[in-house]
């Protein structure tokens, strides 16, 4: 029996150092990104269902959730209002450049309330 154990440790010594992958492991899930064009054929699709249980069975077949659905169609419509909007005219503003400037228009009527050079009424 001592044989058998010298020989099972002899045979892992010289196995190879790198170990097989373990098929165990998945890889990590990654969500499915729709493009713009199979959100519009499936919604185009959705639209098109008329009988009562057609939409649950392209929510099958597509393999997606009604509230991927509902959602996309949240967007088409927000999507539809803003292009509908009149557009403003004049120089594109960052809204962070707006908000700094407006802040500098508020702060430059007021004096500051300590200043760093002065050590208070007692100075020389």
């Amino acid at each position: 029996m001592g044989d058998a154990l010298e020989g099972a440790r002899r045979a892992t010594a010289n196995a190879s150092p790198i170990a097989p992958p373990n098929p165990e492991v998945a890889a990590t899930a990654r969500r499915r990104q729709f493009t713009s064009a199979e959100r519009q054929r499936i919604l185009s699709a959705a639209d098109a269902c008329k009988v009562p249980g057609e939409i649950g069975a392209l929510l099958r077949r597509e393999g997606i959730y009604s509230s991927l659905l509902a959602t996309w169609r949240k967007q088409r419509a927000a999507a539809q209002r803003t292009a509908l909007e009149p557009q403003k005219r004049g120089p594109k503003v960052a809204p962070g450049l707006a908000q700094t400037q407006a802040m500098a228009q508020l702060t430059r009527g007021q004096r500051p309330t300590t200043s760093p050079t002065r050590a208070g009424p007692h100075h020389h």
